[in-house]
């Protein structure tokens, strides 16, 4: 929902962002008003500034009230955009700070882009979303890992105790078929996560021992797993202690290092 702030309060509401992940940044000085001061703009500014305009952007907080209160429309203040958060300046000269419960942009190549959770094969044998805020990659058959995941120097990694067979791809999702007799295994790409699903499509695979006893090992460099309450994982940077949550389709059950690793969740078709 937004948020009406003061425009000198604007940057201390965004950087209390989720987890620490989202920084502010220092807004750029802007130019006395006056014309006589003011120099000419480049032609490449001035591009710019037309092409930010017609997308309903502008670069500085000034420049985007000015342009709601003649334009009649919000404008997003470019400089201001996070992973989950945005600000927009309203036709009534009012800076509004929303802030998202999951990311919705990541940076690409230096430039922002849209979370794309439509997956696709990559050169390296992976199956990975095309945009997500963090690195995230499933496997393409074999005995690589299930799933790998990394953010700021952080990997986690999570293994499937066996060789896995290609994965039929659908949008989000990945599904590994009959992993077990009568199993499918279903992985899904999320903003910042993945979940996972086994489906068991028959009464004699659902009472399989093979099944009852299934356990994933999990790497983790640099990361403490906990459990949620809610019945997930959640990655815990041991240093900086930001978090990286894992949000599979239902409850997990997380055992480190030589003991067995989680549980899959499942479901009976």
């Amino acid at each position: 929902m937004p948020v009406s702030v003061r425009r000198r309060r604007v940057h201390r509401v965004l950087s209390a962002g989720i987890g620490g992940l989202l920084a502010a940044g220092m807004l750029p000085s802007f130019l006395d008003h006056s014309a006589s001061a003011a120099p000419r703009p480049s032609k490449s500014a001035a591009t710019s500034a037309a092409a930010h305009e017609s997308d309903g952007q502008a670069p500085t907080e000034d420049a985007a009230l000015e342009q709601a209160k003649r334009t009649g429309r919000e404008v997003e203040v470019a400089s201001l955009r996070g992973e989950s958060a945005d600000v927009v300046a309203t036709a009534e000269g009012k800076l509004q700070a929303r802030q998202y419960l999951r990311p919705v942009r990541t940076r690409v190549s230096g430039q922002w882009k849209d979370i794309d959770t439509d997956l696709a094969k990559r050169s390296d044998g992976t199956v990975a979303p095309k945009a997500t805020a963090i690195g995230l990659a499933f496997s393409g058959g074999g005995d690589k890992p299930l799933v790998t995941m990394h953010k700021a120097g952080r990997e986690l990694a999570l293994s499937w105790p066996g060789t896995l067979p290609a994965p039929v791809l659908k949008d989000a999702e990945a599904t590994y078929r009959d992993v077990l007799p009568g199993v499918d295994l279903r992985m899904g790409a999320q903003p910042d996560g993945f979940t996972q699903l086994l489906i068991v499509k028959s009464a004699q695979a659902a009472s399989s021992s093979a099944l009852g006893q299934l356990r994933l090992k999990l790497a983790a460099d640099g990361l403490e797993v906990k459990e949620t309450a809610a019945g997930g994982l959640e990655a815990l940077d041991q240093w900086r202690r930001g978090a990286e949550p894992l949000r599979p389709a239902g409850k997990a059950r997380p055992e480190l290092r030589h003991r067995p690793g989680p549980r899959c969740s499942r479901q009976q078709q």
